[in-house]
Protein backbone atom coordinates (compact mmCIF):
# COMPACT_ATOMS: atom_id res chain seq x y z
CA UNK A 1 0.00 0.00 0.00
CA UNK A 2 2.86 2.36 0.79
CA UNK A 3 4.34 1.69 -2.63
CA UNK A 4 1.01 2.38 -4.33
CA UNK A 5 0.64 5.69 -2.60
CA UNK A 6 4.06 7.09 -3.52
CA UNK A 7 4.57 5.70 -7.03
CA UNK A 8 3.32 7.46 -10.13
CA UNK A 9 2.12 4.70 -12.45
CA UNK A 10 2.18 5.59 -16.18
CA UNK A 11 -0.90 5.11 -18.31
CA UNK A 12 -1.56 1.53 -19.48
CA UNK A 13 0.77 0.19 -16.79
CA UNK A 14 0.23 -1.53 -13.47
CA UNK A 15 2.33 -1.81 -10.34
CA UNK A 16 3.41 -5.34 -9.46
CA UNK A 17 4.72 -5.93 -5.95
CA UNK A 18 6.08 -9.36 -5.09
CA UNK A 19 8.16 -10.09 -2.02
CA UNK A 20 10.65 -7.24 -1.65
CA UNK A 21 10.68 -6.46 -5.38
CA UNK A 22 8.41 -4.27 -7.46
CA UNK A 23 7.99 -3.37 -11.09
CA UNK A 24 5.78 -1.32 -13.37
CA UNK A 25 4.33 -3.71 -15.91
CA UNK A 26 2.72 -2.64 -19.23
CA UNK A 27 -0.90 -3.68 -19.80
CA UNK A 28 -0.45 -4.50 -23.48
CA UNK A 29 -0.39 -7.72 -25.45
CA UNK A 30 2.85 -9.27 -26.74
CA UNK A 31 4.79 -7.68 -23.92
CA UNK A 32 7.56 -9.30 -21.86
CA UNK A 33 6.26 -12.44 -20.17
CA UNK A 34 5.23 -12.27 -16.50
CA UNK A 35 3.16 -14.99 -14.82
CA UNK A 36 1.51 -13.87 -11.55
CA UNK A 37 0.24 -17.42 -10.95
CA UNK A 38 3.78 -18.59 -10.19
CA UNK A 39 4.33 -16.35 -7.17
CA UNK A 40 4.36 -19.47 -5.00
CA UNK A 41 7.04 -20.94 -7.25
CA UNK A 42 9.25 -17.88 -6.74
CA UNK A 43 8.56 -17.78 -2.98
CA UNK A 44 9.64 -21.40 -2.72
CA UNK A 45 12.76 -20.73 -4.79
CA UNK A 46 13.85 -17.91 -2.48
CA UNK A 47 13.53 -20.25 0.50
CA UNK A 48 15.34 -23.18 -1.14
CA UNK A 49 18.27 -21.12 -2.42
CA UNK A 50 18.62 -19.43 0.98
CA UNK A 51 18.85 -22.85 2.65
CA UNK A 52 21.30 -24.03 0.00
CA UNK A 53 23.55 -21.01 0.65
CA UNK A 54 23.77 -22.06 4.31
CA UNK A 55 24.47 -25.71 3.44
CA UNK A 56 27.18 -24.65 1.03
CA UNK A 57 28.85 -22.36 3.56
CA UNK A 58 28.63 -25.07 6.22
CA UNK A 59 30.23 -27.70 3.95
CA UNK A 60 33.12 -25.40 3.08
CA UNK A 61 33.75 -24.32 6.67
CA UNK A 62 33.61 -27.84 8.06
CA UNK A 63 35.97 -29.12 5.36
CA UNK A 64 38.45 -26.36 6.24
CA UNK A 65 38.03 -26.98 9.98
CA UNK A 66 38.57 -30.72 9.49
CA UNK A 67 41.89 -30.11 7.71
CA UNK A 68 42.95 -27.79 10.51
CA UNK A 69 42.15 -30.35 13.22
CA UNK A 70 43.91 -33.14 11.35
CA UNK A 71 47.06 -31.02 11.15
CA UNK A 72 46.88 -30.73 14.94
CA UNK A 73 46.79 -34.54 15.18
CA UNK A 74 43.22 -34.98 16.41
CA UNK A 75 41.89 -38.55 16.47
CA UNK A 76 38.76 -39.45 14.49
CA UNK A 77 36.42 -39.66 17.51
CA UNK A 78 37.59 -36.39 19.00
CA UNK A 79 37.58 -34.80 15.53
CA UNK A 80 33.93 -35.73 14.94
CA UNK A 81 32.91 -34.33 18.33
CA UNK A 82 34.72 -31.05 17.70
CA UNK A 83 33.25 -30.71 14.21
CA UNK A 84 29.77 -31.34 15.60
CA UNK A 85 30.30 -28.71 18.30
CA UNK A 86 31.68 -26.28 15.70
CA UNK A 87 28.65 -26.82 13.47
CA UNK A 88 26.14 -26.29 16.28
CA UNK A 89 27.85 -23.19 17.68
CA UNK A 90 28.11 -21.36 14.35
CA UNK A 91 25.42 -19.03 13.02
CA UNK A 92 25.56 -20.03 9.37
CA UNK A 93 23.27 -17.21 8.25
CA UNK A 94 25.81 -14.70 9.58
CA UNK A 95 28.63 -16.59 7.83
CA UNK A 96 26.74 -16.44 4.53
CA UNK A 97 26.15 -12.69 4.86
CA UNK A 98 29.73 -11.97 5.93
CA UNK A 99 31.34 -13.79 3.00
CA UNK A 100 28.96 -12.63 0.26
CA UNK A 101 31.36 -10.35 -1.60
CA UNK A 102 34.26 -12.83 -1.59
CA UNK A 103 32.75 -16.31 -1.81
CA UNK A 104 29.01 -15.75 -2.16
CA UNK A 105 26.67 -17.50 -4.59
CA UNK A 106 26.67 -16.88 -8.32
CA UNK A 107 23.17 -17.39 -9.69
CA UNK A 108 22.09 -17.62 -13.32
CA UNK A 109 18.48 -16.81 -14.11
CA UNK A 110 18.75 -18.27 -17.60
CA UNK A 111 15.27 -17.37 -18.88
CA UNK A 112 14.66 -14.23 -16.86
CA UNK A 113 12.05 -12.30 -18.90
CA UNK A 114 11.24 -9.19 -16.80
CA UNK A 115 13.94 -10.01 -14.25
CA UNK A 116 11.55 -9.87 -11.30
CA UNK A 117 12.68 -13.29 -10.03
CA UNK A 118 16.34 -12.23 -10.16
CA UNK A 119 15.65 -9.00 -8.33
CA UNK A 120 13.85 -10.93 -5.61
CA UNK A 121 16.85 -13.24 -5.31
CA UNK A 122 19.23 -10.31 -4.91
CA UNK A 123 17.08 -8.53 -2.33
CA UNK A 124 15.79 -11.51 -0.33
CA UNK A 125 18.56 -14.16 -0.33
CA UNK A 126 21.59 -13.49 1.88
CA UNK A 127 25.07 -14.33 0.63
CA UNK A 128 24.80 -13.65 -3.10
CA UNK A 129 27.90 -12.41 -4.91
CA UNK A 130 26.39 -12.12 -8.38
CA UNK A 131 23.11 -12.66 -10.19
CA UNK A 132 23.14 -12.98 -13.98
CA UNK A 133 19.86 -11.96 -15.65
CA UNK A 134 19.71 -13.51 -19.11
CA UNK A 135 17.11 -13.45 -21.84
CA UNK A 136 17.41 -13.63 -25.62
CA UNK A 137 14.74 -10.94 -26.07
CA UNK A 138 16.36 -7.49 -26.01
CA UNK A 139 13.06 -5.97 -24.87
CA UNK A 140 13.08 -8.27 -21.84
CA UNK A 141 16.66 -7.31 -20.98
CA UNK A 142 15.73 -3.64 -21.27
CA UNK A 143 12.74 -4.13 -18.98
CA UNK A 144 14.99 -5.96 -16.51
CA UNK A 145 17.35 -2.96 -16.60
CA UNK A 146 14.40 -0.62 -15.94
CA UNK A 147 13.24 -2.83 -13.06
CA UNK A 148 16.72 -2.78 -11.53
CA UNK A 149 16.59 1.02 -11.58
CA UNK A 150 13.02 1.03 -10.25
CA UNK A 151 14.17 -1.06 -7.28
CA UNK A 152 17.06 1.35 -6.53
CA UNK A 153 19.69 -1.23 -7.47
CA UNK A 154 21.51 0.71 -10.21
CA UNK A 155 24.56 0.99 -7.93
CA UNK A 156 25.09 -2.79 -8.07
CA UNK A 157 24.52 -3.12 -11.83
CA UNK A 158 27.73 -4.47 -13.38
CA UNK A 159 29.08 -2.88 -16.55
CA UNK A 160 29.84 -5.65 -19.07
CA UNK A 161 31.39 -3.37 -21.65
CA UNK A 162 34.81 -2.55 -20.22
CA UNK A 163 36.23 -5.79 -18.80
CA UNK A 164 34.40 -9.07 -19.35
CA UNK A 165 36.74 -11.05 -17.09
CA UNK A 166 36.33 -8.57 -14.23
CA UNK A 167 32.56 -8.47 -14.66
CA UNK A 168 32.33 -12.23 -14.06
CA UNK A 169 33.87 -11.94 -10.60
CA UNK A 170 32.31 -8.62 -9.59
CA UNK A 171 29.76 -8.15 -6.85
CA UNK A 172 26.33 -7.23 -8.18
CA UNK A 173 23.79 -7.89 -10.92
CA UNK A 174 24.89 -8.59 -14.48
CA UNK A 175 22.64 -8.35 -17.55
CA UNK A 176 23.05 -10.71 -20.49
CA UNK A 177 21.17 -10.78 -23.78
CA UNK A 178 21.64 -14.08 -25.55
CA UNK A 179 20.68 -17.70 -26.00
CA UNK A 180 20.51 -19.48 -22.65
CA UNK A 181 22.06 -22.74 -23.87
CA UNK A 182 24.95 -20.92 -25.52
CA UNK A 183 25.63 -18.95 -22.33
CA UNK A 184 25.63 -22.14 -20.26
CA UNK A 185 27.79 -24.13 -22.69
CA UNK A 186 30.31 -21.28 -22.55
CA UNK A 187 30.26 -21.39 -18.73
CA UNK A 188 31.63 -24.89 -18.08
CA UNK A 189 34.97 -23.96 -16.50
CA UNK A 190 35.32 -25.16 -12.90
CA UNK A 191 35.96 -22.19 -10.59
CA UNK A 192 39.14 -21.62 -8.57
CA UNK A 193 41.49 -23.27 -11.07
CA UNK A 194 45.11 -22.14 -10.73
CA UNK A 195 45.80 -22.56 -14.44
CA UNK A 196 43.55 -22.57 -17.48
CA UNK A 197 43.98 -24.55 -20.67
CA UNK A 198 43.60 -22.73 -23.98
CA UNK A 199 40.02 -24.01 -24.22
CA UNK A 200 39.21 -22.97 -20.65
CA UNK A 201 40.51 -19.47 -21.34
CA UNK A 202 37.66 -19.06 -23.83
CA UNK A 203 35.06 -20.11 -21.26
CA UNK A 204 33.53 -18.64 -18.12
CA UNK A 205 33.30 -20.08 -14.63
CA UNK A 206 30.42 -22.37 -13.71
CA UNK A 207 27.52 -21.06 -11.64
CA UNK A 208 26.61 -22.12 -8.10
CA UNK A 209 22.87 -22.00 -8.85
CA UNK A 210 21.04 -22.14 -12.18
CA UNK A 211 17.34 -21.43 -12.41
CA UNK A 212 15.40 -22.75 -15.41
CA UNK A 213 11.77 -21.63 -15.61
CA UNK A 214 10.80 -21.83 -19.28
CA UNK A 215 7.42 -21.59 -20.92
CA UNK A 216 6.88 -25.32 -21.48
CA UNK A 217 9.55 -27.99 -21.13
CA UNK A 218 13.00 -27.45 -19.64
CA UNK A 219 14.34 -30.51 -21.52
CA UNK A 220 16.26 -28.53 -24.18
CA UNK A 221 18.23 -26.71 -21.47
CA UNK A 222 19.09 -29.59 -19.12
CA UNK A 223 22.26 -30.81 -20.86
CA UNK A 224 23.85 -27.35 -20.79
CA UNK A 225 22.70 -26.67 -17.22
CA UNK A 226 24.13 -29.94 -15.90
CA UNK A 227 27.55 -29.01 -17.28
CA UNK A 228 27.58 -25.35 -16.26
CA UNK A 229 26.73 -25.75 -12.57
CA UNK A 230 29.55 -26.26 -10.06
CA UNK A 231 30.08 -29.60 -8.37
CA UNK A 232 27.89 -29.30 -5.29
CA UNK A 233 25.80 -26.61 -7.01
CA UNK A 234 22.03 -26.56 -7.34
CA UNK A 235 19.64 -26.62 -10.29
CA UNK A 236 16.13 -25.20 -9.90
CA UNK A 237 14.00 -26.52 -12.77
CA UNK A 238 10.37 -25.94 -13.73
CA UNK A 239 8.45 -27.79 -16.44
CA UNK A 240 4.94 -26.65 -17.37
CA UNK A 241 4.34 -29.24 -20.11
CA UNK A 242 1.99 -31.37 -17.99
CA UNK A 243 0.08 -32.41 -21.11
CA UNK A 244 3.16 -34.46 -21.99
CA UNK A 245 4.36 -35.40 -18.49
CA UNK A 246 0.82 -36.15 -17.31
CA UNK A 247 0.05 -38.64 -20.05
CA UNK A 248 -2.17 -36.78 -22.51
CA UNK A 249 0.63 -36.98 -25.08
CA UNK A 250 2.90 -39.89 -24.05
CA UNK A 251 4.68 -39.87 -27.41
CA UNK A 252 5.76 -36.27 -26.79
CA UNK A 253 6.92 -37.16 -23.30
CA UNK A 254 9.02 -40.02 -24.64
CA UNK A 255 10.63 -37.75 -27.21
CA UNK A 256 11.53 -35.13 -24.61
CA UNK A 257 12.39 -37.21 -21.55
CA UNK A 258 12.92 -40.80 -22.77
CA UNK A 259 10.05 -42.13 -20.65
CA UNK A 260 6.35 -42.94 -21.07
CA UNK A 261 3.81 -41.64 -18.55
CA UNK A 262 0.82 -43.72 -17.42
CA UNK A 263 -2.32 -41.65 -18.15
CA UNK A 264 -4.70 -43.52 -15.82
CA UNK A 265 -2.32 -43.72 -12.85
CA UNK A 266 -3.40 -42.15 -9.58
CA UNK A 267 0.15 -40.91 -8.99
CA UNK A 268 0.21 -38.66 -12.05
CA UNK A 269 2.21 -35.73 -10.63
CA UNK A 270 4.64 -37.93 -8.72
CA UNK A 271 5.36 -39.91 -11.89
CA UNK A 272 5.84 -36.62 -13.76
CA UNK A 273 8.43 -35.59 -11.17
CA UNK A 274 10.19 -38.94 -11.39
CA UNK A 275 10.28 -38.78 -15.19
CA UNK A 276 11.96 -35.37 -15.01
CA UNK A 277 14.40 -36.53 -12.34
CA UNK A 278 15.42 -39.64 -14.29
CA UNK A 279 16.03 -37.49 -17.35
CA UNK A 280 18.25 -35.17 -15.33
CA UNK A 281 20.02 -38.14 -13.73
CA UNK A 282 20.85 -39.88 -17.02
CA UNK A 283 21.99 -36.57 -18.53
CA UNK A 284 24.28 -35.93 -15.57
CA UNK A 285 25.68 -39.47 -15.76
CA UNK A 286 27.13 -38.76 -19.21
CA UNK A 287 29.50 -36.28 -17.58
CA UNK A 288 30.41 -38.36 -14.53
CA UNK A 289 27.92 -36.50 -12.35
CA UNK A 290 24.99 -37.44 -10.14
CA UNK A 291 21.98 -35.53 -8.88
CA UNK A 292 20.60 -35.38 -5.35
CA UNK A 293 16.94 -34.27 -5.19
CA UNK A 294 16.43 -31.79 -2.35
CA UNK A 295 12.78 -30.95 -2.98
CA UNK A 296 10.38 -32.02 -5.74
CA UNK A 297 6.95 -30.40 -6.01
CA UNK A 298 3.96 -30.89 -8.27
CA UNK A 299 1.67 -27.85 -8.25
CA UNK A 300 -1.34 -27.20 -10.47
CA UNK A 301 -0.07 -27.11 -14.07
CA UNK A 302 3.67 -27.57 -13.47
CA UNK A 303 6.40 -29.46 -11.63
CA UNK A 304 9.39 -27.89 -9.89
CA UNK A 305 12.53 -29.69 -8.69
CA UNK A 306 15.56 -28.55 -6.72
CA UNK A 307 18.57 -30.86 -7.11
CA UNK A 308 22.23 -30.67 -6.16
CA UNK A 309 24.72 -31.84 -8.80
CA UNK A 310 28.00 -33.51 -7.86
CA UNK A 311 31.03 -34.97 -9.64
CA UNK A 312 30.60 -38.59 -8.57
CA UNK A 313 31.81 -41.33 -10.92
CA UNK A 314 31.18 -44.03 -8.31
CA UNK A 315 27.61 -42.82 -7.98
CA UNK A 316 27.15 -42.96 -11.75
CA UNK A 317 27.90 -46.68 -11.61
CA UNK A 318 24.86 -47.13 -9.37
CA UNK A 319 22.50 -45.12 -11.60
CA UNK A 320 20.86 -48.25 -13.05
CA UNK A 321 19.98 -49.35 -9.50
CA UNK A 322 17.96 -46.18 -8.91
CA UNK A 323 16.14 -45.89 -12.25
CA UNK A 324 13.61 -48.41 -13.48
CA UNK A 325 10.23 -49.17 -15.04
CA UNK A 326 6.77 -49.05 -13.46
CA UNK A 327 4.39 -51.91 -14.28
CA UNK A 328 0.82 -50.77 -13.63
CA UNK A 329 -2.07 -53.21 -13.36
CA UNK A 330 -4.93 -52.51 -15.76
CA UNK A 331 -7.44 -54.14 -13.39
CA UNK A 332 -6.62 -52.47 -10.06
CA UNK A 333 -4.41 -49.72 -8.55
CA UNK A 334 -1.56 -52.17 -7.87
CA UNK A 335 1.80 -51.47 -9.50
CA UNK A 336 5.32 -52.89 -9.39
CA UNK A 337 8.68 -51.27 -10.09
CA UNK A 338 11.77 -52.97 -11.51
CA UNK A 339 15.14 -51.23 -11.62
CA UNK A 340 17.05 -51.32 -14.90
CA UNK A 341 20.09 -52.86 -13.27
CA UNK A 342 21.06 -55.06 -10.33
CA UNK A 343 24.18 -56.40 -8.70
CA UNK A 344 25.46 -59.57 -10.33
CA UNK A 345 26.26 -62.88 -8.64
CA UNK A 346 25.68 -61.53 -5.12
CA UNK A 347 28.60 -59.14 -5.55
CA UNK A 348 28.39 -55.39 -5.23
CA UNK A 349 31.14 -54.66 -7.73
CA UNK A 350 29.48 -56.16 -10.82
CA UNK A 351 26.25 -55.18 -12.52
CA UNK A 352 23.75 -56.89 -14.79
CA UNK A 353 20.33 -56.12 -16.30
CA UNK A 354 17.34 -56.72 -14.04
CA UNK A 355 14.61 -59.23 -14.85
CA UNK A 356 11.00 -58.17 -14.96
CA UNK A 357 8.46 -60.06 -12.81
Amino acid sequence: KDVDSCTAIPANHELVVEGQAKMIYPKVENTVFYNPVQVQNRDLSVLMISLYAERRAKRKAIKSKKKELRRLGEQDKSLDEQLDAFSKSTDWTDVVKRDAKTSGLTILDALAASGLRSIRYWKEIPGIRQVVINDMDSAAVQQARDNISFNDLSDVLIDNQNDHAASETSYGIRLSCGDATHLMYMSRRPPNLFQHTDTQKLQRDQFDVIDLDPYGSAAPFIDAAIQSVTSGGMLCVTCTDMAALGGSHPETCYGRYGAMPIPSARYLQELALRILLQFMSTTAARYGRTIKPILSVGMAFYVRVFVEVNDDKAGVNNASLNIGTVYQSTQCPSFHTVTHGQFGHNKKNTYQPSRAP
